[in-house]
């Protein structure tokens, strides 16, 4: 369990809600037990004072604008129970080569991909998605970050039609986030994955 991302507000009371984390669930894509899970669920219950989200891992993206359900532990009904909101994640993992060819579909045609997260999240009353898509291959572009500016637009609007939300994880380590064009998106926060990078210039 990893804090993701934190509000405060200054000199606000840290039981008052104003001061909050959102925390990461990896789940079994980080070789976590059953018991390793029911430990984090536990610790998010007796924290509930400062967590007030959690973002933990559950989906992907396929070939052809596909969502694709991994078949991790299924934690969300548990953390409704808690009373946290729940903000699956969207990941690349385990950062195929061609995923960054996925993107490039799904850039090309969003409504099939977009349609399934807002079935699913209505289906388990996810209060949004967070988005973390890192390609690793050589060969992703300007045109790229620029592209996947465009889409998350798409995506966060689409999702606010319907009262959903969207986060998206950046980092400066690939031209496939141009911190400008997503800062001028309809996302409703960004989570900027510096805070673990090995460069200062990440």
């Amino acid at each position: 369990i990893l804090l993701a991302t934190a509000n405060s507000s200054s000199g606000s009371n840290v039981s008052s809600r104003n001061n909050s984390a959102m925390v990461w669930l990896c789940l079994e894509f980080c070789d976590e037990t059953p018991e390793q899970i029911r430990d984090h669920l536990l610790t998010i219950q007796q924290h509930r004072d400062v967590v007030r989200a959690v973002s933990f891992e559950k989906y992907t993206l396929g070939a052809n604008s596909t969502l694709i359900d991994n078949d991790l532990t299924e934690v969300s009904f548990q953390l409704n129970e808690i009373g946290v909101e729940t903000w699956p994640l969207l990941s690349s993992f385990p950062h195929p080569d061609e995923f960054i060819d996925w993107m490039r579909q799904v850039f090309e045609n969003p409504a099939p991909f977009i349609s399934s997260c807002i079935a699913e999240a209505q289906k388990y009353k996810y209060v949004g998605w967070n988005l973390d898509w890192e390609p690793t291959g050589n060969d992703v572009t300007d045109e790229d970050g620029l592209d996947y500016a465009k889409f998350i637009d798409t995506f966060a609007k689409a999702l606010h039609e319907v009262g959903l939300k969207l986060t998206v994880d950046y980092a400066t380590w690939s031209p496939i986030w141009n911190v400008t064009a997503i800062a001028d998106t309809a996302a409703d926060k960004l989570n900027s994955m510096g805070t673990y990078t090995s460069t200062d210039s990440s």
